[in-house]
């Protein structure tokens, strides 16, 4: 009955993920991107603004949303999230102008994404997988959505095409509050504490489930993780943003770059896979390094890559080194920290995570502006994901002591056990 349990709560984190901000509404915007500038007598950097609003609104509000999941029933936040993010899509429909209408959708969408999106479902996947945690979370969090993305955009276009833009973000709308909703109510909860193991370790976490929020964020444990994932973050999805006019300046023509596009999107389900399975065997400090070296060796490899076939190769890779940036840092910080307070520190590590994001194509647009060449501001990205490798490297030792312990609390082996001591860590 447990295992019964624990599958569908995974199943239904995963139809929650595919209808999720991700899938749904950026999985679908370059669809309206062109029908709605157009309808609206826009330019094309008027609509694009819509997602600066969800992004600053989720940045702002996950640190928030992560301190209410870890005190409910996660499935009230996911509820709400749910009913916030099917509420801006509504209002998207509804929009005339750049307005008061404009900003609460993308307000709307972007607190949907915030309590309805990874730090819920991390939750509930930690709760109740421990062995094979990294491949759930890598089906939960990467692969249900990306697939979800490959379907949204040609069902988004049959929609516009036959009904409108106006009617497709209410189809949408309505898809994601019956669909998603049903999944939340019927299928999502965690673990029942009781059920879970306690922890054979000494200090802030013994007797208890993990470490309280405060007691992370003051060790440097939490930091170096966050400023790590920052850095990699950063640097990658800068990278990927401006790939096509990466390899446009390297004489690659625009039929071969969106091939490009379309193998790292492939390539991205296949990484959500071996990531997580990768994740599942991590023991030791230079392992960790080694993933994060994983982009930079991707970004290296499409800097010189000369003919097709080793820019699909490059670009393939490229893709699935996206699962390290989506899975390391909540894999580490559930393993880490436990499951006390992990939303409200994953709220906090996605904030500073989403910024970095943010600024990662800003600073090598910045710096190819000013060089006329995109060598220095890809050879800086190398340099972050190795930075973020030298980062992990810093780690103790015993912070990746192996969790026989727990496992031997918990024959099922579906527990939450920490990989250490807290004592180790600060």
């Amino acid at each position: 009955m447990r295992n019964s349990t624990r599958m569908l709560a995974a199943l239904g984190s995963g139809v929650c993920m595919a209808l999720g901000m991700s899938a749904v509404f950026m999985g679908s915007f370059p669809v309206f991107l062109e029908s709605v500038s157009a309808s609206m007598g826009w330019g094309l950097s008027v609509f694009p603004q819509i997602v600066l609003v969800a992004s600053v609104t989720g940045a702002i509000c996950n640190p928030i949303a992560g301190r209410f999941i870890d005190r409910v029933d996660v499935r009230w936040p996911l509820l709400a999230g749910t009913l916030s993010l099917a509420f801006g899509l509504f209002l998207l429909s509804t929009i005339e102008a750049p307005g008061l209408v404009f900003i609460g959708a993308g307000v709307l969408i972007g607190m949907g994404a915030a309590l309805g999106g990874p730090l819920a479902h991390i939750k509930v996947v930690s709760s109740w997988f421990d062995r094979r945690r990294g491949i759930v979370m890598g089906l939960v969090l990467a692969m249900s959505p990306m697939l979800a993305q490959a379907g949204f955009a040609p069902l988004v276009r049959w929609l516009v095409q036959e009904y409108g833009w106006r009617q497709s973000y209410r189809l949408l709308a309505l898809a994601v509050l019956l669909i998603a909703g049903a999944a939340v109510l019927a299928l999502v909860r965690t673990r029942p504490a009781a059920a879970q193991p306690q922890e054979a370790v000494g200090g802030p976490m013994a007797g208890s489930a993990g470490w309280t929020a405060r007691q992370a964020f003051r060790s440097r444990t939490f930091w170096t993780l966050t400023v790590a994932e920052c850095l990699v973050a950063g640097a990658l999805i800068g990278a990927q943003a401006h790939l096509v006019s990466w390899q446009r300046t390297r004489g690659v023509s625009i039929d071969v770059s969106a091939l490009l596009l379309s193998a790292q999107a492939v390539a991205g389900l296949v990484g959500s896979f071996v990531v997580g399975a990768m994740l599942d065997r991590l023991r030791s400090r230079w392992a960790t390094a080694g993933m994060y070296l994983l982009p930079a060796a991707a970004l290296l490899l499409m800097g010189v890559a000369d003919g097709l076939p080793m820019l699909v190769t490059a670009s393939a890779f490229m893709g699935m080194t996206m699962s390290v940036v989506v899975l390391l840092l909540p894999y580490l910080v559930t393993r880490f920290f436990g499951q006390r307070a992990s939303a409200e520190i994953l709220g906090l590590a996605f904030a500073c995570s989403m910024t970095a994001i943010g600024c990662g194509p800003w600073l090598i647009g910045l710096a190819f502006d000013a060089s006329g060449s995109y060598n220095a501001p890809m050879m800086g990205a190398v340099a972050a994901a190795v930075l973020a490798a030298g980062l992990m490297a810093t780690l103790s030792p015993k912070a990746f002591k192996v969790v026989h312990e727990a496992e031997a609390l918990d024959p099922l082996r579906t527990g939450q056990g920490p990989f250490v001591a807290p004592k180790v860590l600060s």
